[in-house]
């Protein structure tokens, strides 16, 4: 379904051209233990998982301190 919705680049899906792109040449799912091995394995994936994940975004954060 995802590649059949981007088959025009992404215009109606609401996504990116360049992820689109992206997405389009292949990608694979992590589930449960598969997604903690890469999670271990790549600091700036921890890093970026993590707070996406449990923070609000920055702009939102600067405007209530």
């Amino acid at each position: 379904m995802l590649r059949e919705r981007l088959k025009d680049g992404g215009k109606d899906a609401g996504v990116a051209e360049q992820v689109s792109h992206v997405i389009r040449k292949g990608f694979r799912v992590f589930v449960n233990e598969e997604i903690i091995e890469v999670y271990e394995r790549n600091g700036e994936f921890a890093g970026f998982l993590t707070e996406f994940i449990s923070s609000k975004p920055k702009w939102l954060e600067a405007a209530e301190g």
